[in-house]
């Protein structure tokens, strides 16, 4: 059996300011960006981009209806999932 000797200090986390930075900044600049693209882009798990929307930013899925915003505003939205702030 193998085992891992025991090591002192924290276990490493890649939730860090810098990366709450770069959340912010990617949804100030393209509000349909999912979870899954900046993921992709800053090359960590989904559940840790979630993790920052919800509980760093604040940030809540909200759920649109496309049909409708496009009739009233006749453009083309994004058919991706936007946050908003929690009220």
């Amino acid at each position: 059996m193998i085992e891992d000797e025991a090591r002192p200090g924290r276990p490493f986390s890649v939730r860090n300011e810098g990366l709450i930075v770069k959340v912010r900044e990617r949804i100030q600049e393209e509000r349909c960006a999912t979870v899954r693209m900046m993921a992709d882009e800053f090359g960590v798990n989904r559940e840790t981009i979630r993790q920052i929307l919800v509980e760093d930013l604040g940030k809540r899925k909200v759920a649109l209806y496309l049909n409708l915003i496009e009739r009233t505003n006749k453009m083309q939205p994004c058919s991706r999932i936007y946050y908003s702030n929690v009220s």
